[in-house]
């Protein structure tokens, strides 16, 4: 099952506590995946309004990820030992360094009349790989999810940007019976692009009598466009 508003919250800004903690002290990477929240900082990260109510989202999300909850009076012990393998913390040892193989040169670019018919190939034994699939019905799973907000976390963006991505996209690929390989990737690539967009100041204005329409909205807008009609009938 999808993880729940309160879910998706917490473990977004769980993650940035642990990433925060891991820069900020040094912390090894075995180290980073433990923290203590007192009740105040547990309160925060989850968005509630008592201690007993933010225990009970955090001991939910145990459910979803490999999280271990430990009560400690007023204090919360919280260990979530793929952290580090999920951040790619692990780094190599010094025998490891010292064994570092020399680089490996590129191959050869091939010829430029190959070129074009191994592009093809590779297209379609990839398509033969990864079957193309709808929009999940229950919306995209909790696994999925996980992948985007370390994905936005690693690249910059914030967990709004994925958010409004997941919403129009699932409601476009719904109304029209769209399916991809990887929505994930559909996703990824929507976000970077309007960034990207933003960046270069080319994003278009929203015609929506001085507010700007949510994407949900500018699903509804574009549809209903498309088949004639007029927005909110």
């Amino acid at each position: 099952m999808p993880l729940d508003n309160d879910q998706a919250a917490t473990v977004l800004r769980l993650m940035g506590e642990l990433n925060t903690r891991w820069a900020r002290d040094g912390l090894t990477a075995e180290e980073s995946t433990k923290i203590v929240l007192r009740s105040g900082d547990l309160m925060a990260c989850t968005g509630s309004g008592s201690l007993a109510r933010a225990r009970r989202i955090v001991h939910s999300l145990a459910a979803h990820v490999s999280l271990i909850v430990d009560e400690q009076g007023t204090n919360t012990l919280i260990e979530w030992p793929k952290w580090a393998e999920f951040q790619r913390l692990n780094t190599p040892t010094e025998g490891n360094l010292r064994e570092k193989p020399a680089p490996r040169l590129p191959p050869p670019h091939p010829h430029p009349q190959d070129a074009p018919a191994r592009h093809k190939s590779k297209t379609r034994a990839r398509a033969r790989r990864t079957p193309a699939r709808a929009w999940p019905e229950g919306g995209l799973p909790a696994e999925d999810l996980l992948t985007l907000n370390g994905w936005a976390v690693d690249n910059g963006y914030t967990q709004a940007q994925v958010d409004s991505k997941v919403e129009a996209i699932g409601l476009w690929a719904t109304s029209k019976g769209v399916t991809r390989c990887s929505w994930v990737a559909t996703i990824q690539g929507a976000v970077r692009r309007d960034a990207e967009e933003s960046r270069n100041g080319t994003s278009q204005p929203r015609a929506s009598g001085g507010r700007s329409q949510t994407p949900i909205e500018d699903a509804f807008t574009n549809i209903a466009s498309r088949r004639g009609l007029r927005p909110g009938r």
